[in-house]
């Protein structure tokens, strides 16, 4: 008996693979065999409750991934076939009738000039037709060469499993298989309103199918961490040993060339979607289904949520001459790591990999730079003095830089500046690092920071000051 169910039950999607589910009803049978399984397929696990598996096997084999579409294309095959038999046909009945007026003429060389006169008449003819058959012979050969490399297309490697049971049994079999590669990939539209001081957030998923079989389910659950099929870490020994330069890996392309079907809307409330909190993520319950063809993929529109958001304006100038916004928000969901798009009072201003955040944890969102509040750094004195005498000859240089910052707003800006302060390494010595004026707090390891209110055209400045002595001859980078 072969049993082929076009929709898994249920598909649970992972960000590295998927698990399909299926329930296929058998009755009175003690094999069964079960086609359409990807070939890409692994872990594939058999159970029935009213029954003992005593075995499964699984073997290659070929199928149509879409069996309504290879019916067409075999229907067309067929009917092309037909078509270039009856042209054929009519062509050889031609050419052998151009042959016997030829060979007739041949024989009878004193013929009068009317009857050559018809059969040359007749010869024309025929040979016009010819050419117009062969046309068309050669246009249907190539629509039927254009059928066959559909039918190639259409026709996938799978695999088949055979399940045999203890007798023959009345009721359901269970089938779950894994497709390792694929899964899902968030993805992230932020628009943000200093206006309004909130941060609203519309959540996707792209779900990619990298197999040579559809993907198709009657419902998916999209869970936002990792499937880990391997269990625990296992400890190995840790053994250093030469070993060839490994190769570098080849360029994948595998997004840019699948092409994106139309989305799968879950509408404007989301009432096809359940978000659901577990211990470990944040997983949606979709049901409406998904039916994504082979190496293709879609999109889910699985919610939308606002926060409120506090936005603060940062500048680095030794770095960057434009502020830099950011949002503080607080999700109430598990947000995996994926692309994101952000707005800023509806423009888009930033594309990047968002590096995900956890619930209830603050998150700091980069919104975009502003053009509008600017600084620069620029050199204002530099001194350098030689002590000592003969090889015990040190050099001390000292030079001064100047932060500036300015608004160039209508209105006022809270600002936070950054300046770095610097390191030294091997015989060069750090004798003397000073800020005017004083910083308010210290950053990352190495940069300082000021929080001021800049009024519209306002200006912020910071003097640093930096001495280092080294010996003489030693070249010094800056």
């Amino acid at each position: 008996m072969v049993l082929f169910s076009l929709h898994a039950d249920s598909a649970v999607v992972y960000l590295n693979g998927f698990n399909l589910y299926w329930s296929l009803d058998v009755k009175g049978r003690e094999r069964v065999e079960v086609l359409g399984i990807p070939s890409e397929a692994v872990n594939v696990r058999v159970s029935s409750g009213v029954g003992q598996v005593l075995k499964h096997t699984l073997r290659d084999t070929t199928l149509p991934w879409n069996p309504h579409l290879y019916d067409s294309l075999l229907s067309q095959k067929r009917a092309l076939r037909k078509a270039l038999s009856r042209l054929e046909a009519r062509k050889k009945q031609l050419s052998y009738e151009n042959d016997l007026i030829n060979s007739y003429v041949k024989k009878d060389v004193r013929l009068p000039p009317r009857t050559l006169l018809s059969l040359s008449s007749r010869l024309y003819a025929n040979s016009v037709i010819l050419d117009s058959l062969e046309e068309e012979i050669e246009s249907l050969k190539e629509e039927l060469s254009k059928v066959d490399g559909k039918l190639k297309e259409v026709i996938v490697r799978t695999k088949a499993l055979e399940v045999v049971f203890d007798r023959k049994i009345r009721g359901r079999v269970n089938l779950r298989y894994t497709l390792p590669r694929g899964g899902w990939i968030p993805k992230y539209v932020f628009r943000t309103s200093l206006r309004e001081d909130k941060v609203s957030l519309e959540v996707f998923s792209t779900l990619i199918n990298r197999s040579s079989s559809p993907l198709r389910a009657k419902r998916v659950v999209i869970v936002g961490n990792l499937y880990s099929p391997g269990g625990k870490p296992r400890h190995s020994r840790w053994v250093l040993r030469e070993r060839p330069r490994p190769a570098p890996p080849p360029s994948r392309t595998f997004m840019e060339k699948m092409p994106l079907q139309a989305p799968l809307e879950s509408g404007a409330t989301g009432q096809h979607v359940r978000p659901v909190m577990t211990f470990l993520t944040t997983r949606y319950e979709y049901s409406e289904g998904i039916d994504i063809p082979p190496w293709d993929k879609a999109q889910i529109r699985l919610l939308k949520r606002e926060y409120r958001a506090g936005f603060i304006t940062e500048i680095y100038p030794e770095v960057e001459e434009k502020a830099y916004i950011s949002a503080v928000f607080t999700p109430d969901l598990d947000l995996p790591p994926g692309e994101s798009e952000v707005y800023l009072e509806g423009e888009m201003v930033s594309t990047f990999g968002y590096a995900g955040a956890q619930r209830g944890a603050e998150d700091t969102l980069f919104v975009g730079f502003d053009p509008f509040v600017r600084g620069e750094l620029s050199l204002i004195s530099q001194r350098r003095k030689v002590k000592g005498r003969g090889k015990d000859r040190w050099v001390v240089e000292s030079r001064t830089h100047e932060v500036r910052v300015k608004n160039k707003r209508g209105k006022s800006v809270k600002v936070r500046v950054y300046v770095r302060k610097p390191f030294t390494e091997g015989k060069v010595e750090l004798r003397k690092v000073s800020f005017k004026p004083k910083p308010h707090g210290e950053g990352e390891e190495g940069l300082v920071f000021w929080d001021v209110e800049l009024k519209p055209g306002g200006e912020f400045k910071v003097s640093r000051e930096v001495e280092i002595r080294y010996p003489f001859g030693l070249y010094v980078f800056w």
